[in-house]
């Protein structure tokens, strides 16, 4: 799992992506199981289909919540913060992947 930082030097704001450090793996990995409960819980037949095809992955489990949120059986809460919007690309990027409806 990743964490998205926000570096602030004299002159830009940037982000980075690093890998969740050891003090959060634990807590991280419980509140993942409790989403993967929650998911299994609210669309048990999209979930087996999945299961079916391969483990259950980080696209997968996008995939999960999105046809579930859509659906309108959970609704997901992400907290985050951004500074003079410079690092929001990351909030908008799983904004678009869980809340868009495909036309095509």
């Amino acid at each position: 799992m990743k964490v998205v930082y926000q570096n602030q030097d004299d002159k830009d704001l940037t982000c980075s992506v690093i890998n969740i450090t050891k003090e959060y793996k634990n807590v991280t990995n419980e509140q993942r199981t409790l989403l993967i409960d929650s998911i299994i819980e609210s669309d048990h037949n999209q979930t087996t289909t999945c299961l079916r095809c391969n483990k259950l992955d980080n696209h997968s489990i996008i995939s999960l919540i999105r046809l579930t949120t859509l659906s309108g059986k959970i609704l997901p809460i992400m907290c985050g913060s951004t500074l003079n919007n410079k690092t929001i690309q990351p909030v908008l990027d799983i904004i678009s992947q869980l809340f868009t409806i495909s036309r095509w």
